[in-house]
């Protein structure tokens, strides 16, 4: 009889920096470590938003025009390849997002679609599969085990979801990579639970440890409805609620570089409020990268390097 558990051995063995960057690259925020040991976790698309802070007096000679992105984002979480749910029935299908027609509910409201067309995918929302349109090959035996093979329009299963999610259709791609996922789920009296098949979670298959990735979870029983807001590819997902806004930026976004010559306490200003945004008399801008110069008894030029709002 097991009398008490060890939490810290329930985890997921993960590095710190990687569970950071992990929930940076999936909930689009910023952690910044203080002096005073805590730590600010900031939203980016706060700093959008934001109210940006006057550096126009403070800046000598020109700004440097670098050149402009046009990328397409491709935002990857890293599925556990230990949980059979992803390992036998996954294929990132996410570029072809304009295949996709309305979800529906079930496979049966699946079959009822009057008039598909070859090539549509559609996603089953009660258990997260993906099907496609097309022609496939039905066998069938007879009472002598003589096999025929027809060929035939109908749905076919291409996959598991959630699916990775690509915004923008400019051909270089750029990822963001991220070691969290999202669990799958199950449909039971009318609300999703998470699930998952792994040999440690199979009583048929006793194992005293399994490895297991990092997953986001739905604990709130309000939330158990809508388990698909914690992927990427849903309408009411992870990118429609918290990339949208970012990624308009993130895939266009214009390098500028500029010299200021700042008083110790501008740049110290600066420094505290370095994921804010900031301005000159020819726009905002957003910082992220700074130098200055220092000197036995002066301030040199403080070089900055950032993305033109």
């Amino acid at each position: 009889m097991v009398t008490q558990f060890n939490y810290a051995s329930l985890l997921p063995r993960c590095s710190y920096k990687d569970f950071l960057l992990g929930l940076q690259n999936t909930l689009n925020i910023i952690f910044r470590f203080r002096n005073d040991g805590k730590v600010d976790i900031i939203d980016r698309n706060e700093i959008l938003s934001g109210v940006a802070i006057d550096l126009s007096k403070y800046k000598v000679g020109q700004w440097v025009i670098g050149e402009q992105k046009d990328v397409s984002l491709k935002f990857v979480p890293e599925y556990d390849d230990n949980d059979a749910r992803y390992n036998s029935g996954f294929t990132d299908i996410s570029d072809r997002a304009a295949d996709y027609g309305a979800p529906v509910d079930s496979y049966t409201d699946l079959l009822a679609i009057s008039s598909p067309t070859i090539g549509e995918l559609r996603r089953v929302i009660d258990t997260g599969k993906i099907y496609e349109y097309k022609w496939k090959v039905v066998r069938q035996e007879d009472q002598f085990l003589n096999e025929t093979q027809l060929d035939a329009l109908g749905w076919q299963f291409v996959s598991n979801g959630p699916q990775p999610y690509i915004y923008g259709t400019a051909s270089e791609e750029e990822e963001i990579k991220s070691v969290i996922s999202a669990l799958q789920h199950d449909k039971f009296a009318g609300f999703f639970f998470p699930a998952v098949n792994q040999r440690g979670n199979l009583s048929s298959m006793k194992n005293v440890y399994e490895d297991f990735s990092l997953r986001l979870i739905a604990t709130d029983p309000l939330l158990l409805g809508s388990q698909s807001g914690l992927y990427w590819d849903d309408a009411n997902g992870l990118f429609a609620t918290r990339w949208s806004k970012w990624s308009r930026f993130l895939a266009n976004r214009l390098p500028v570089e500029a010299s200021f010559q700042f008083p110790l306490n501008v740049l110290l200003h600066v420094n505290e409020n370095i994921f804010s945004k900031f301005s000159t008399t020819e726009g905002e801008f957003i910082i992220d990268e700074i130098t200055t110069v220092f000197g036995m008894n002066h301030i040199g030029e403080t070089t900055i390097k950032g993305y033109k709002v």
